[in-house]
C-alpha cells in the first residue's frame, strides 16, 4: 500500500514535470519564433533600404547614359544602336519577369510591354521660376491587361518610388486577346531641381525595386517652330534606298528639321542610308521590335487585316506624338509619301499661312495622288523616280494623312488626330492647296482594277536641285538606282526597253 502510494506519487512527480518541461519548450519554441520573425523582418527592413540606397545611384548612371545619348543615332548606326540598347536591356530579370524583348519592358506579372515613357516640361512655369508643380509623364505600351495600375516613380534623392495612380490616357480600342497600342499617363509632384529618373507601373500593393522593372524617363528639347516628321515603322527588307534617298532629300528641300523612324527590320543597304541622315542629324532611328505573342509575327502583307497588326504599327505613331513632342508641327506618313504644296513654298510658310487662316486648326488633312510604278514611267529619261513617275490616279479621299499642331493634339493614330479639346477642329484641304504624293504598285488587294481615271502631274521637276543632291548622297552611300535613264524616242514617242541595273 506504502508502495502503491508511493509509486502512485511518484507517477504524480513525473507527469508534473513532464507537463512542466513541456511548458518550458513551448515557451522556449515560441521564443525561437518570435526571434527567426524579428530577425527575418530586420534583414528584410536592412535588404530593403540597402536596395533603395542602391537603386537610385544605378538608376542616375542609366540616366546619365541616356542623357549623353538625348539623340544616340546621330553618332550610331542602327546596327550599333541596337548592340547599345541590348547591352543596356541584356540583364537576366528574376523568376515570374522573365525579359522576353529587347527594346520593351515588361509589367511585372501582367501581359504588358513598356516602350517608353516621357516627360515635357512646361517651359511656361520654368520661365515663371515656379519651384514646385505637377509633371505629367507619359507611358507608351502594347497591353494585353485588364489590370488597374498604379505608377512608381524613382528620383535621384529620394529612396523610395513615389506612387501615384496611372490614369488611361488614349486608348486604341478594346480587341480581345490584343496588345492593345495604349498611354497611361503619370502625374507626379516635382521641384525644378529633382526630376525623376524612371518610372513602372505595378498592380501589386508594393512598388518593384528592381531597376530592371523601370523604364527612364526621356525629357525632349523644344524646337520653336521646328516641323518633325514621323516616318513610322521600316520594316520592310524590300525598302529601295534610291527611293529613300529621294525621300529625304525632298523633305530637307521642304524645311523638315527632324524625322523619326522605327527600326524593325532594315537590311543593310537601306542601313547605310539611315547612317548617312543619322550623321546629318536630321534621323533620329529608334528600334523596335513586337513583343508578346504570336512571336513570330510582323508587319507583312500576311498579317496586315489582323487586329494585332494594327495596334503594333499604330503604338509607334503614338509614341511619335510624345517623342517628337518638342518641336511645333509634325507629320505623319510612310517613307514612299510625300506631302507637297501647289505653291513653291517650304512646308514652314505652307503651315504658318494656314494656321494663320484656320486659327482654331489642331491638324491639316491632304487628299491623295497615287504615282503606280507598276504603270509604265511617263519619263524614263529621267534619274529620279519622283521624276520619271508622273501619270497618277486623281486625287482621291483614300489612305489620307496629316500635319497637327503638337499643342493642340492629345494623340494620333495613322489616319486619325484627336485633338486636346472640342475647341479645336481638323481641315480637309483641297487638291489644289496641297496633295500627299504617294509613290507605289497599284494596290489589287483594295482597289477592283487598277485601269482608273489619271492624269498627269509635273510638280516635282520644279525640285531641280533635287538631281544633284541625290547623286551626292548616292556616292557617299554606295547606292546605285535599280534602272538606267533611256533616252525617249521622239519618233515613235516610246522606249522599247526598260533598262534595269
Amino acid at each position: 500500500m506504502t508502495q502503491g502510494h508511493s509509486c502512485k506519487h511518484s507517477l504524480h512527480a513525473v507527469i508534473y514535470q513532464l507537463n512542466f518541461l513541456r511548458r518550458k519548450l513551448l515557451s522556449l519554441s515560441a521564443l525561437a519564433i518570435l526571434l527567426v520573425i524579428t530577425i527575418f523582418y530586420f534583414r528584410k527592413q536592412t535588404t530593403t533600404s540597402n536596395l533603395t540606397e542602391v537603386l537610385p545611384a544605378e538608376l542616375t548612371q542609366r540616366q546619365e547614359i541616356v542623357s549623353k545619348q538625348d539623340n544616340p543615332v546621330t553618332t550610331r548606326g542602327p546596327t550599333e544602336h541596337r548592340r547599345a540598347m541590348n547591352r543596356r536591356g541584356s540583364t537576366t530579370a528574376p523568376p515570374g519577369n522573365e525579359r522576353e524583348t529587347k527594346y520593351f519592358t515588361k509589367v511585372r506579372d501582367a501581359e504588358h510591354y513598356i516602350y517608353s515613357a516621357i516627360a515635357h516640361l512646361d517651359s511656361n512655369i520654368q520661365r515663371a521660376n515656379v519651384t514646385s508643380y505637377n509633371l505629367n509623364i507619359v507611358i507608351t505600351s502594347l497591353d494585353a491587361s485588364t489590370e488597374v495600375y498604379k505608377c512608381c516613380a524613382l528620383f535621384k534623392d529620394i529612396k523610395t518610388p513615389l506612387v501615384t495612380p496611372a490614369k488611361v490616357q488614349f486608348n486604341n480600342g478594346n480587341a480581345k486577346n490584343t496588345y492593345i497600342a495604349r498611354q497611361y499617363i503619370c502625374t507626379v509632384p516635382i521641384n525644378s531641381s529633382n526630376l525623376p529618373l524612371t518610372v513602372t507601373l505595378a498592380t501589386s500593393s508594393s512598388c518593384s525595386t528592381d531597376p530592371k522593372d523601370y523604364v527612364t524617363i526621356h525629357y525632349p528639347p523644344r524646337h520653336p517652330g521646328g516641323i518633325a516628321l514621323c516616318g513610322k515603322i521600316s520594316h520592310s527588307r524590300a525598302l529601295d534606298p534610291e527611293n529613300v534617298i529621294e525621300w529625304f532629300e525632298i523633305q530637307r528641300i521642304l524645311g523638315v528639321d527632324k524625322v523619326l523612324i522605327y527600326d524593325l527590320d532594315t537590311s543593310e543597304n537601306v542601313s547605310r542610308v539611315f547612317r548617312y541622315y543619322q550623321q546629318l542629324g536630321i534621323l533620329d532611328l529608334q528600334p523596335y521590335e513586337l513583343p508578346g505573342k504570336p512571336k513570330n509575327r510582323s508587319l507583312s502583307e500576311a498579317f496586315k487585316h489582323t487586329s494585332q497588326f494594327n495596334q503594333d504599327e499604330s503604338m509607334a505613331v503614338l509614341e511619335c506624338r510624345q517623342r517628337m513632342g518638342g518641336y511645333d508641327y509634325v507629320i505623319s506618313h510612310d517613307l514612299d509619301e510625300m506631302i507637297i504644296p501647289r505653291d513653291n513654298v517650304d512646308l514652314k510658310t505652307f503651315l504658318q499661312d494656314h494656321v494663320t487662316k484656320y486659327p482654331l486648326a489642331a491638324a491639316f488633312f491632304f487628299y491623295t495622288e497615287f504615282f503606280l510604278t507598276t504603270w509604265p514611267p511617263t519619263n524614263p529619261e529621267e534619274d529620279l523616280m519622283v521624276k520619271r513617275y508622273r501619270q497618277t490616279r486623281v486625287a482621291r479621299w483614300e489612305c489620307y494623312k496629316y500635319v497637327y499642331l503638337t499643342s493642340r493634339v492629345l494623340a494620333s493614330i495613322t489616319h486619325v488626330v484627336y485633338p486636346v479639346s472640342k475647341e479645336f477642329n481638323s481641315q480637309q484641304l483641297k487638291p489644289d492647296v496641297a496633295i500627299l504624293h504617294h509613290y507605289r504598285q497599284c494596290p489589287e488587294d483594295t482597289w477592283k482594277t487598277c485601269n482608273v481615271e489619271s492624269n498627269v502631274d509635273d510638280i516635282m521637276t520644279r525640285y531641280t536641285e533635287l538631281d544633284e543632291r541625290v547623286l551626292k548622297v548616292r556616292t557617299a552611300t554606295s547606292t546605285q538606282p535599280r534602272w538606267t535613264p533611256v533616252k525617249w524616242d521622239k519618233t515613235t514617242n516610246s522606249v522599247a526597253v526598260e533598262h534595269e541595273r
